[in-house]
């Protein structure tokens, strides 16, 4: 369109040109040329040898100007082989006096060029050109800051090397340099600007007090008067004017005295050093670690450059507790300590010190207190570790500590330096312990006691001396008498054949050392050695023992004692008093034994056990054992149990015979071996003899005595027979008389009188606890009277067990069930197993009730007895009418006759047994006939109407309900719409469930397409799948085009007249917006016209509410063809208005 433009215009100026051409030529002789170009230049350019403006806007007056003048423009490139035209106007008519030249890529930079111009005055000849030379600037080089790394700058003179800039135009002697500092990287905080007219060498100084520990960026660019070259890139440089020292910083660990296993790594915070990033910051850290908490002495000291070290062993020792800090040096001397000073204490395992070694006392030496216990030890595996001792004095015999003394590790350094008495320490580890340090009142004279040196380390480890041979005697010095004999007496307590024994004793004791002793005896008869007479035997020094040479008395006690004499004729008290009897010649027991227990003919159990009178032996000291017989026959020969019973048998039950427990014994059955050849219930004979040691038996007795034993207790026999009510009798009473036939018990001593029964009566088979009676009936009675009503036709269950008089039970006898049924009753009510169910609708009108068979609770009638009346009614009719049916006996259902259509009915059945009772009726159930299922009815579709113009594109569509008489019909209905008439693309469909209202709407969530037609139909369909389409819809959709316009629904914009504006853009190449206003409800119509009145295309039609709306257009017929680029009209009439606007078209 813009070439096509511009030929026209061309054509046009060259006709114009041939025109007045021919008149100047006519005047040409005649006339003088007034016409001139003057005051020619360039806007904007201060100097024309460096324009930087690439699209130059060229100024120039006239000596005489018109409205009519023609120019002719030529832009040439001056080069060295002569000019070159790169433009030309041509002869066009111009009426100003400025000119822009706008071709972008045309004037470079650094090259020459001249603008040319002449004017055409109509009454005069052309104008001489007039020219102006111009050249196009070329901005200069960017220069270079050439730093390698930031430097840190520590004074206010800075120096920066500059690599400098070149330009092809202008030396670069004449470059003019601009410096600016920043304190960002974006230059949004300039803080220093300078020009700088040339550069002295390579270096750029700059005097500029910048703040200290701070970071900065400089830049530079050059400029040749006209323009600058972009700025280089950013460097990065520090200032650094006075050197700070390191900032406090904290320890990390360890540093609260905790105790470790391993040797640590010290860790600490870094030190924040204000000129760490300036070149400055910090250079090491010195570590002092020491065991004096003022690091005065023993003090080593490490350096890294890190935040931790490990520190060596070799200068660690285990258990020793150590304190460290650390000292932050920067790179300028300046340093900080640690805002703590840490501490730990080191424990990697503690090793126990050495066994000490016993020197003295060894294998019971004599100690007096004058002598010395000595040890030696070794010093501690760990160096760091104080020992401390216990001196522990133990009774040699019970090895119970007698005395104990703790040599703490301050005593033993007192010790070494021979500051305490009565203990030495040599250099080589041996102590001596003088023994009168101790409390020697403890100590007795002539005693064993051994000595034990436990040694400690102040970290729990302890060991002490293993010696067992560190023993001595003690010795006060000072006369002691003799201890008595404390054993080793005989004879003692014992029965002697001789009546001249031999006296035997241990020797006593004298603690004093070297010490002799003799012995001194009385012999009596006398416990109390009161009597007048009594034997006295000497026996010399040094033995333990004499024969007496008087005879004693036969079958006598005797009692005897003995003492100690020394050499100094010190004595002892007597020792402990002794007897023995005197017994040469053996004597029987005495007899017969009195039997005391089973009495004669009772019955004894293997738990039950034989008591008899004891019997005495005129032997003194002679024991006396107890032989038990048993046998079938009072002939003992040989018995078939016989069993001896060894002295000192005690009673076990002894609490059941009611006797003395004085000189009683008894045995247990269960204790006397072969009792497993004893039959159960038989009766046997019994005796006991009594045996002393030499085996001679008391005379046995005149009559034995008899048992029956019973090895176990027989339960009762079963109960089988005689049980009444019988099996699954009904009986007419509900307190009825149960008996059975009475028990028998194997045991010989239960009799039928003292056997008892328990008798168990439930409703469950399986006699559950919550529906079982259990009734206790007493000994010799097998029946018992039912006195609490049984409940009523129900079926019962009881069951007979025997229990003996030692509680042992018969099985449960067989279960016997009978029912009781005193009255008889109606059938129960139908409730259950209904069909149809209720509320169901049916599909035939002869439908089939069924319902699950009633129960009958009297127990000789079943459901097969029973027969059923159902009544039955149509629900709507009032008042209700019954109708009545039987079925057959035992047939819980019927078919009903021909129901009719499309109604509700409801049904009750009542079940009749052969008595003629009836059951009440049961609850109605309704249910509904639809033999017949018919589509929904007829239904219209309301908006948008057939073939509706202009509906609004947020409209809603609506139709009316469709009614279905099928009873609990539901109607969904499916709503097809879009643009397409079969429904096959760019369609919507959408469900919606039934509506209890008459008119059903729906409206689409998005809108509608402007200036679209549109097709919709509408079906119903039923619960059946039966479908009615709306109006007919599926075979002829209904139509309707939305209008082509947009509104504005804000109330604040509501004309009061009805306008056209302009349309926007305009002139316009793709789209453009056409907005109008309607002051009041009517027809509306927007049309584009072309510039010979042909209709092009409508954009809007149809009824308008009042409102602001608005059209587009795309250049397009109503084919939607393109149209070509010119003038259009556009036009809009609205009631009694008529209104246009022109519309220029641009290709």
């Amino acid at each position: 369109m813009g070439r096509n433009l511009r030929l026209n215009i061309n054509i046009i100026c060259l006709l114009l040109f041939l025109t007045i051409g021919v008149q100047a030529v006519n005047a040409q002789d005649s006339f003088p040329n007034p016409v001139e170009i003057i005051n020619l230049g360039i806007l904007g350019e201060s100097d024309i040898r460096q324009c930087i403006d690439h699209a130059p806007t060229f100024h120039w007056s006239y000596t005489d100007s018109t409205e009519n003048m023609l120019v002719d423009m030529i832009i040439a490139q001056m080069t060295n082989s002569g000019d070159s035209t790169i433009w030309r106007s041509n002869p066009q008519p111009y009426s100003n006096n400025r000119f822009q030249y706008i071709c972008f890529g045309a004037l470079t930079n650094g090259n020459s060029y001249s603008f040319s111009i002449r004017a055409f005055h109509p009454e005069y000849k052309w104008s001489s050109w007039g020219s102006i030379y111009f050249t196009m600037n070329t901005p200069p080089e960017t220069p270079k800051i050439t730093l390698e790394k930031p430097p840190v700058f520590e004074n206010e003179i800075m120096s920066f090397p500059i690599t400098s800039a070149g330009d092809l135009q202008v030396p670069s002697s004449e470059l003019v340099y601009n410096f600016q500092i920043t304190e960002d990287l974006q230059a949004d905080s300039i803080i220093f600007d300078t020009l700088v007219t040339g550069l002295s060498g390579n270096n750029l100084l700059v005097t500029k007090t910048l703040s200290d520990n701070s970071r900065f960026f400089a830049r530079i660019r050059s400029g040749d008067g006209v323009e600058y070259s972009p700025w280089s890139q950013a460097v990065e440089f520090y200032v650094n004017r006075i050197n700070d020292s390191p900032g406090r910083f904290d320890l990390l660990y360890p540093v609260s005295g905790d105790t470790l296993n391993e040797i640590p790594v010290l860790s600490w915070n870094p030190a924040v050093d204000p000129d760490d990033s300036l070149g400055k910051g910090i250079k090491e850290y010195i570590v002092k670690y020491s065991i004096d908490p003022d690091f005065n002495y023993r003090v080593t000291i490490e350096r890294t450059p890190s935040f931790q070290t490990q520190l060596l062993p070799q200068n660690i020792e285990n258990h020793r507790s150590y304190f460290w800090k650390i000292i932050a040096v920067d790179k300028g001397g300046l340093s900080q300590t640690s805002n703590q000073v840490g501490t730990f204490t080191l424990d990697t395992g503690n090793q126990p010190p050495l066994v000490p070694v016993v020197f003295a006392p060894l294998n019971g030496q004599i100690m007096t207190p004058e002598s010395q216990i000595i040890w030696q030890f070794e010093n501690d595996r760990d160096a760091a570790d104080r020992l401390s001792f216990d001196l522990i004095i133990l009774d040699h015999t019970s090895k119970e500590p007698l005395f104990v003394d703790h040599i703490s590790d301050s005593l033993l350094e007192l010790c070494r330096f021979r500051l305490l008495m009565d203990i030495n320490l040599s250099y080589n580890n041996i102590v001596r312990y003088s023994l009168r340090r101790i409390d020697l009142s403890r100590l007795a004279d002539g005693r064993f006691y051994d000595v034990q040196i436990s040694i400690y380390d102040n970290w729990g480890g302890k060991v002490s001396s293993a010696r067992t041979d560190a023993f001595f005697k003690y010795d006060d010095n000072i006369n002691t008498p003799p201890q008595e004999p404390v054993s080793g007496f005989f004879p003692d307590s014992s029965v002697i054949k001789t009546p001249k024994p031999l006296f035997r004793w241990n020797p006593g004791y004298d603690p004093d050392v070297s010490d002799q002793i003799r012995y001194s005896i009385q012999i009596s008869l006398d416990s109390t050695f009161n009597a007048s007479k009594y034997i006295v035997l000497e026996c010399p020094y040094n033995q333990t023992g004499v024969r007496l040479k008087t005879r004693l008395l036969e079958n006598k006690q005797y009692f005897w004692r003995v003492r100690s004499i020394d050499l100094e004729e010190s004595r002892s008290d007597w020792s402990r008093t002794n007897s023995f009897w005197v017994n040469q010649y053996n004597e029987p027991p005495a007899g017969p034994i009195n039997h005391i227990s089973p009495k004669d003919l009772v019955e004894i159990s293997p738990n039950d056990g034989f008591w008899w009178q004891n019997c005495n032996d005129p032997d003194p000291g002679d024991s006396v054992s107890y032989l038990i017989e048993i046998n079938e026959s009072l002939k003992f020969y040989p018995p078939a149990i016989r069993h001896l019973i060894p002295p000192g048998q005690s009673a076990i039950r002894l609490d059941t015979l009611m006797l003395p427990s004085e000189n009683l014994s008894g045995v247990s059955l269960q204790s006397i071996p072969g009792k497993n050849r004893l039959k159960d219930n038989e009766m046997y004979y019994w005796r006991i003899l009594a045996v002393d040691r030499s085996g001679l038996t008391c005379p046995p007795p005149k009559t034995p005595q008899r048992f029956i034993y019973n090895e176990q207790n027989d339960p009762p026999n079963l109960i089988t027979s005689g049980f009444s009510p019988s099996k699954g009798e009904i009986i007419k009473t509900q307190t009825p008389l149960i008996r059975w036939e009475p028990a028998g018990d194997p045991d010989f001593s239960d009799l039928q009188q003292s056997i008892s029964y328990e008798l168990e009566i439930s409703q469950s088979v399986l006699f559950s606890e919550d529906q079982t009676h259990l009734i206790p009936v007493n000994a010799g009675e097998s029946f018992w009277q039912i006195t609490k009503s049984l409940s009523e036709n129900t079926k019962w269950f009881y069951r007979v067990r025997a229990i003996d008089p030692h509680g042992a039970h018969s099985p449960w006898s067989p279960i016997i069930s009978f029912i009781t049924n005193q009255f008889p009753e109606p059938p129960c009510v139908v409730k259950t197993g209904f069909l149809p169910k209720d509320s169901v609708i049916v599909d035939t009108p002869t439908p089939l009730i069924s319902w699950i068979a009633a129960d009958d609770p009297d127990p000789d009638q079943t459901a097969r007895d029973l027969y059923y009346i159902i009544r039955y009614f149509i629900t709507n009719k009032k008042p209700l009418k019954y109708y009545y049916s039987n079925t057959e006996r035992g047939v819980p259902s019927l078919q009903l006759p021909n129901l009719q259509e499309d109604k509700y009915y409801g049904y009750q059945v009542a079940a009749v047994d052969p008595d003629g009772n009836k059951s009440d009726w049961s609850n109605v159930n309704f249910f509904g006939v639809n033999a017949i299922d018919n589509p929904p009815q007829s239904f219209q579709l309301l908006s948008p109407w057939f073939y509706q113009d202009s509906v609004e594109t947020d409209a809603s569509f609506s139709w009316s309900a469709a009614a279905d008489k099928d009873l609990n019909s539901v109607i969904k209905y499916s709503l097809f719409y879009g643009t397409d008439s079969l429904f096959h693309t760019n369609t919507n469909e959408i469900l919606i469930q039934n509506s209890i209202n008459d008119t059903i709407t729906f409206s689409p969530l998005g809108i509608l397409e402007r200036q679209t037609k549109y097709f919709w139909k509408v079906v119903a369909v039923d619960n059946g799948g039966h479908e009615t389409w709306g109006s007919n819809s599926n075979q002829t959709p209904f139509v309707f085009t939305t209008v082509g316009y947009r509104k504005f629904y804000d109330s604040a914009l509501m004309p009061e007249r009805c306008i056209l504006h302009q349309n926007y853009p305009n002139p316009f190449n793709l789209t453009t917006t056409i907005r109008y206003e309607v002051s009041e409800f009517g027809p509306v119509e927007i049309v584009i016209f072309n510039v010979l009145g042909k209709r092009v295309k409508s954009l809007a039609s149809g009824n308008h509410s009042p409102g602001v709306y608005e059209v587009h257009w795309d250049g397009t017929d109503s084919n939607g063809s393109p149209v070509p680029g010119g003038m259009y009209l556009c036009r809009m009439r609205a009631s009694d208005f008529i209104f246009r606007k022109k519309v220029l078209l641009m290709k």
